[in-house]
C-alpha cells in the first residue's frame, strides 16, 4: 500500500498513536486493553493472557498463589511456553520463579542447588559474608540498630551498610525515613545531619556528630530501629537501591558466580560508591583493564578474583586498615577451596573467628516490599504478557527475639504489664527509675520467657544500691535465666559481702564467678552480651565506655534458646528494708 507524498509515491508504514506522537511500529498493532499487540496474520496473534490483579501478600514465609488466564482465539495456535518472572522487587530481579499458568512462589525462595547469581539465595549469601565482616555475625538483621564512631573519621557509622554522618549517605536515609513516616523520632536530626554532611569526611567529622547529633541521636537511632518496621524497610529498600542493585549488574558483566558476587558486594560496603582507585568502581575498573580478565572475557574466575582481592589490598594498606586475617584473606581462603558456587557448608574465618554457610534462606524481613510480576505465554502468533504487582507484607512482624529488644526507660512511672508480666514483690516506677524492694521478700521486674542471648546482649544503668547488710542471703542482680531451675548467667551484686559477681549459675551458685570490688562509679553499668558462641560480661562508669570483666564459652542452655527469661531482682534477709534502682535498660545514654 502507499500514498502520495507530494512529489512521489511512498510505501504506508505502519504506525500508532502514543498520547503524544505517531510512532513506527514496523507492523500492524492492536490495542488488548493493556499494551498493543503486534498482529501477524501469517501466523495469527500471539495470546492474550492476564495476570489477574495486584495483590497484597501478608506472610513473607508462605506461597502466593495465582493462576494467569489465556485467549489463544487470535490464531495463533496453542501455547508453546510460560513464564512468570519477577521484572522489581526486594529479591530475585530478572529470576524465572514458575512455568506453568499457576504460580505458587514463596518470595524469597531459589531453586535447590541455584548458582543464578540473580537468585534470591545468592543475595542472602551475601548479606551474611559481609555481616561477619561488619558486625561480627552472619545475622546481618542484627544490625539495623547498631551505631557508634569507629574512629575512621566518618562521623558516626550506623545501620545495614554502614551509614556514615560525615559521608552523607546517613543524611539521604534519614530524609527517606521522614518522608516515609513523617514526624518520626529521628526526623529533628535532619538539620544536624545537614552540618555533618557539609563538614563531611575528615578528622572533624566526630567532632561534627558529637555537637550537632549527639549520644541523644544514638538512642534514638537504636529505638526507631528496634519500633518501626518502616526505618528497617527503608534501611532494606535504600541498601538495595544504592548498593546491591548496580554490585549485581557488575557482577553478571563480569560473569562470576555467588562467590564473585559476595566478593563485590563485600568490596562495595567496605570501600564506597565512586569511581577513584580506593572506591568500588576503580577497583573492580582496575582489575577488568588488567591482564587477568574476568570469566565474561574468557578469564579464569579464580585469578580474577584473586586480582580484586589484589588490587583492594592495596587500598587497605594505603589506610593503614588492612589484616592478615581480615576481608581478603577471607575471601582468598574460600577462593584457594574452590567454593565459586557456594554449595554446600562452605567454612571460612575472619579476624580469628570460624563461620560457616549452607544455603540459607533470607530471613522474614528480607522478603517484605514490592514485587513487579510478569507472565508471559507464547505461541505461534508471538508472546503476549501482563504484569501484576505483589505487595508482600508481615502486618505483626514481631521483633526477632533478642535480648537487645527488651527495651525500657522506666519514664513513664508504670510498671508495663506487656514487658513485665511476671513482675513481683511490688516493684514500682518512681522518678523515671525502676525501683525494687530489698527485704525479706522476694521481688523483681521479670520478663516473659520470650528472649534470646545468642548474639545479643543486655545493659542496665544501677544508680541506687542499698548499704551493705544481711545474715545468709542478701543481693540484688541482673538475671538471664533459663527453664532449668537455678540456672543463670547474669551480673550479682553480694549486699554481704560488698563484692560484684559475673556468674554463669549452674544449681544457684558458679565457684568460678569474678568477684570485683564494688564501686558505684565504676560498676554503675552493668551488660552481659554473647557473639561468636562467647559470653562476655562488661561494667561502664557511663554506659558508654566498657571494660571486659568476664569471658566464658557460652553455655548449651543458652546458645540457641528463645525463651529465656531476664529478672532485675533483689532480697535481703535481715536489715533494714531499703531499694535497689535500675534505669535505662538497653537504652544508651
Amino acid at each position: 500500500m502507499q500514498r502520495w507524498t507530494g512529489t512521489v509515491w511512498a510505501d504506508m508504514v505502519p504506525q500508532r498513536w502514543t498520547g503524544t506522537e505517531w510512532v513506527t511500529v514496523g507492523s500492524v498493532q492492536r490495542w488488548t486493553g493493556t499494551t498493543w499487540m503486534e498482529m501477524l496474520p501469517a501466523t495469527g496473534n500471539p495470546p492474550i493472557v492476564n495476570a489477574g490483579a495486584d495483590a497484597v501478600h501478608t506472610d513473607p514465609l508462605a506461597a502466593f498463589a495465582r493462576t494467569a488466564t489465556e485467549d489463544t482465539t487470535g490464531g495463533g495456535g496453542a501455547v508453546s511456553t510460560r513464564a512468570w518472572t519477577i521484572m522489581s522487587g526486594p529479591m530475585g530481579t530478572g529470576t524465572t520463579i514458575g512455568t506453568a499458568a499457576a504460580l505458587s512462589w514463596i518470595p524469597g525462595s531459589s531453586p535447590a542447588g541455584t548458582v543464578d547469581i540473580r537468585q534470591p539465595v545468592c543475595m542472602e549469601m551475601a548479606f551474611e559474608i559481609n555481616s561477619t565482616a561488619e558486625n561480627g555475625t552472619l545475622d546481618w538483621t542484627s544490625a539495623y540498630d547498631y551505631i557508634e564512631d569507629i574512629g575512621d573519621q566518618r562521623g558516626y557509622t550506623a545501620g545495614l551498610v554502614g551509614f556514615c554522618s560525615g559521608t552523607g549517605d546517613m543524611l539521604l536515609l534519614v530524609q527517606e525515613y521522614a518522608d516515609a513516616a513523617p514526624g518520626n523520632i529521628l526526623s529533628g536530626y535532619l538539620s544536624g545531619l545537614q552540618t555533618c554532611a557539609d563538614v563531611g569526611f575528615g578528622p572533624n567529622a566526630s567532632a561534627a556528630a558529637a555537637t550537632h547529633l549527639g549520644t541523644a541521636y544514638l538512642a534514638d537511632w537504636a529505638t526507631a530501629a528496634n519500633t518501626d518496621p518502616v526505618f528497617r524497610a527503608v534501611q532494606r529498600a535504600f541498601r538495595q537501591r544504592i548498593y546491591w542493585d548496580d554490585c549485581l549488574v557488575q557482577a553478571i558483566a563480569d560473569g562470576v558466580g555467588p562467590l564473585g558476587l559476595a566478593l563485590h558486594y563485600d568490596v562495595l560496603v567496605n570501600h564506597g560508591i565512586g569511581n577513584n582507585a580506593q572506591s568500588y568502581g576503580g577497583i573492580i575498573a582496575a582489575a577488568r583493564a588488567s591482564s587477568t580478565k574476568p570469566p565474561s572475557q574468557g578469564g579464569d574466575e579464580a585469578a580474577y578474583l584473586t586480582k580484586i582481592c589484589d588490587l583492594r589490598d592495596e587500598v587497605l594498606i594505603g589506610w593503614g586498615d588492612y589484616q592478615e586475617d581480615g576481608r581478603s584473606s577471607m575471601f582468598r581462603g574460600m577462593i584457594d577451596n574452590g567454593y565459586f558456587d557456594l554449595l554446600g557448608p562452605v567454612p571460612f574465618s575472619i579476624y580469628g573467628t570460624p563461620y560457616a554457610i549452607n544455603r540459607p534462606a533470607p530471613p522474614s524481613d528480607a522478603r517484605v516490599g514490592t514485587y513487579t510480576l510478569r507472565y508471559a505465554a507464547t505461541s505461534a502468533g508471538g508472546t503476549g504478557t501482563d504484569t501484576l504487582v505483589v505487595t508482600v507484607q508481615d502486618d505483626t512482624e514481631p521483633l526477632p527475639p533478642l535480648l537487645e529488644n527488651l527495651v525500657d526507660d522506666f519514664d513513664d512511672n508504670s510498671v508495663s504489664a506487656v514487658l513485665w508480666p511476671g513482675a513481683y514483690g511490688g516493684v514500682t516506677e518512681t522518678g523515671g527509675r525502676a525501683r525494687v524492694p530489698v527485704n525479706a521478700t522476694y521481688a523483681g521486674y521479670k520478663s516473659a520467657a520470650a528472649w534470646q542471648l545468642q548474639d545479643s546482649g543486655v545493659f542496665v544503668e544501677v544508680p541506687t544500691l542499698p548499704a551493705v547488710g544481711g545474715t545468709e542471703e542478701a543481693y540484688v542482680s541482673l538475671v538471664i535465666a533459663g527453664s532449668t531451675e537455678g540456672t543463670s548467667i547474669g551480673w550479682t551484686y553480694n549486699l554481704i559481702s560488698g563484692m560484684l559477681r559475673a556468674v554463669s549459675n549452674v544449681d544457684y551458685w558458679d565457684d568460678a564467678a569474678v568477684s570485683l570490688t564494688y564501686s558505684a562509679v565504676d560498676h554503675r553499668w552493668w551488660r552481659v552480651r554473647e557473639t561468636g558462641s562467647t559470653v562476655y560480661w562488661d561494667t561502664s562508669p557511663d554506659g558508654v565506655t566498657w571494660t571486659q570483666r568476664r569471658s566464658l564459652t557460652t553455655p548449651a542452655w543458652a546458645a540457641t534458646a528463645t525463651t529465656l527469661v531476664l529478672s532485675l531482682e533483689a532480697v535481703r534477709d535481715t536489715g533494714t528494708s531499703a531499694y535497689a534502682e535500675f534505669d535505662n535498660l538497653n537504652v544508651t545514654p
